[in-house]
């Protein structure tokens, strides 16, 4: 018996030290593909700066008649710049999340991310667009690339970095809006800064004219008729504001299923186990610390998403989740019970949100998965399960059956 201990002993340990070593390669391989990412930035940048001074040294050269021509690669460039921009910054964020371990050090990101959802729901809105020959050299900001950037911080090796995260972009500070779906704001280049400026120096020739004028007639007052015509007055240019673009968050709709079941549910989840989903933080409107729980605004989160989807991805997402994967293996039984709560909610209005919005698609529950379903319920009931778990989920699974229907979908609208 004490050598079948050992060897188990023994072997426990090979295998946690296994598990520290794929880490460790994970993370090597992880900043080798930062390194290259942030070269070929620097690479483009340098290429665009270079074209840009060339085009000024032969700006005098050009014909009147290639104006069109070059108002248009002007335009290319300008989105070739701001593209690159846009992608130093998306690695910096990396960086941020992949180097630093503090938690106020990692919660400046999140404007950024905000930024980045955003153009990644304005390229996701404009999917039938053509890209240009110069704009095909640098890939458009989608969401798989949001998703990768957002796990790296939901599945921190920290717990503390991982509830903080999770409450942050179920609360909408990650730039995705929870109980509303805004239309995302475009983002602009760094075009529009160099007009207010010029702007701003043609007001000011303007205002210097125009005080000129007034010198000239005080000088010619009292010189005779002539002297009292009546200049034309040049009409002053109305100054522009510049006030910064705000952006708004993106669309619930931009989040993919398989970031809700992959990633989100198994962070909630580890957040039991290790530091609870309780926190401190300043409240925005005064700066004061109050207590908040991640659990409420994840639930609400759920809750809205689920309305959100269309019935193809519903009936996906729901198919995962009577999976022996998410009821047997990958949860605990208390965030199961809380998923389950939460889809009979979709369904409901009896949450606490002001919205009147409920999920008006019946799902598509194929016989194989509800065959599976049965067996894992089955197999969840015999094991040791609380009765209070196993009553709930019950009632939930009979609700779900509910609002299911037989009839598969017949046409895919989503993205």
């Amino acid at each position: 018996q004490n050598q079948m201990y050992n060897q188990q002993h023994d072997d426990d340990d090979d295998d946690e030290e296994e598990e520290e070593d794929v880490l460790v390669m994970d993370q090597i391989i992880r900043r080798r593909a930062l390194y290259i990412l942030r070269t070929w930035l620097d690479y483009e940048m340098k290429y665009v700066q270079q074209k840009k001074q060339a085009q000024k040294q032969h700006k005098h050269k050009q014909k009147s008649s290639r104006k069109q021509e070059e108002s248009n690669s002007n335009n290319d460039e300008d989105r070739h710049e701001f593209m690159v921009a846009l992608w130093k910054k998306y690695v910096l964020c990396y960086e941020a999340l992949e180097m630093e371990v503090e938690v106020h050090l990692i919660d400046q990101i999140w404007p950024t991310v905000l930024e980045l959802c955003n153009a990644a729901a304005a390229n996701n809105s404009t999917a039938t667009t053509t890209t240009t020959a110069t704009s095909s050299t640098m890939p458009n900001m989608t969401w798989e690339w949001i998703s990768s950037l957002l796990s790296r911080v939901l599945l921190t090796e920290n717990p503390s970095i991982r509830k903080w995260a999770l409450f942050r972009f179920v609360t909408g500070d990650a730039g995705i809006a929870i109980t509303a779906t805004p239309t995302p704001t475009p983002l602009t280049t760094d075009t529009q800064t160099t007009s207010n400026i010029c702007d701003n120096d043609n007001t000011n020739d303007d205002d210097k004219d125009d005080n000129d004028d007034d010198d000239g007639k005080s000088q010619n007052k009292g010189r005779g008729k002539r002297s009292k015509k009546k200049q034309p007055k040049k009409k002053k240019k109305s100054k522009k504001s510049s006030a910064p673009v705000v952006l708004e968050p993106a669309p619930l709709t931009l989040v993919a299923p398989s970031f809700v079941l992959n990633v989100m549910l198994p962070c909630y989840d580890s957040l039991g186990l290790s530091v609870g989903t309780g926190l401190q933080m300043a409240r925005k409107s005064d700066g004061q610390i109050v207590s908040e729980n991640v659990t409420p605004p994840f639930v609400q989160f759920l809750i809205q998403y689920i309305r959100s989807l269309d019935p193809f991805s519903l009936s996906d997402f729901i198919s995962h989740i009577l999976s022996p994967k998410i009821i047997l293996h990958s949860l605990r039984t208390k965030t199961i019970v809380l998923l389950f709560n939460c889809i009979d909610q979709s369904y409901n209005n009896n949450d606490d949100t002001t919205t009147t919005t409920t999920c008006a698609n019946k799902v598509y529950i194929s016989p194989s998965t509800l065959e599976t379903a049965a067996q894992c319920f089955h197999t969840l009931y015999l094991g040791n399960v609380v009765f209070k778990f196993r009553q709930k989920l019950c009632k939930s699974l009979a609700f779900l059956l509910a609002h299911s229907t037989t009839i598969p979908p017949t046409t895919n609208n989503s993205n």
